[in-house]
């Protein structure tokens, strides 16, 4: 591994202070506060930073780093909204968010790819993610669709 973590790929910086208003929502640190969210990212630097980032915006969140880990979570717990890797090794997120969904859980998810072509947003929303975020992920974007998501 080279002195660089894998993570600088998976986030843009977070812009100091922060913007008002993304979109139509208003985004404050504490815009995920109370909000359960469990992430499911096989890469460890990718997994803690994404778990940072989200409890900087005052959620709970718990992670595991397979999807196998990701389903007991899931049968152990209850999240409000589930943010998965698609591309691990052993299951993938498709296949999880899949077994997942048939298992009963409904709640909202969303897939996290390096893969942004239109092909792949779609295999992903037809796995059961209900939205699809390409690598790097700005983190005011990934709060952004959490909170749509839960909206819905």
């Amino acid at each position: 591994r080279s002195g660089v973590p894998r993570s600088v790929a998976v986030f843009q910086p977070l812009p100091e202070p922060l913007p008002p208003v993304i979109g139509r929502l208003q985004i404050s640190r504490e815009a995920l506060r109370g909000c359960s969210v469990l992430v499911v990212e096989d890469d460890a630097d990718a997994r803690e930073l994404l778990a940072l980032t989200l409890e900087e915006f005052g959620a709970l969140v718990q992670t595991a780093a397979n999807a196998a880990l990701g389903m007991e979570a899931l049968q152990a717990g209850r999240f409000d909204v589930l943010v998965s890797d698609v591309s691990m090794p052993g299951e993938d997120g498709y296949s999880f968010v899949r077994r997942a969904r048939a298992a009963g859980f409904s709640l909202p998810s969303v897939a996290l790819t390096a893969n942004a072509r239109r092909e792949d947003r779609e295999r992903a929303l037809a796995a059961g993610f209900g939205e699809h975020l390409t690598k790097p992920i700005e983190p005011l974007e990934l709060v952004a669709v959490l909170l749509r998501v839960l909206q819905r």
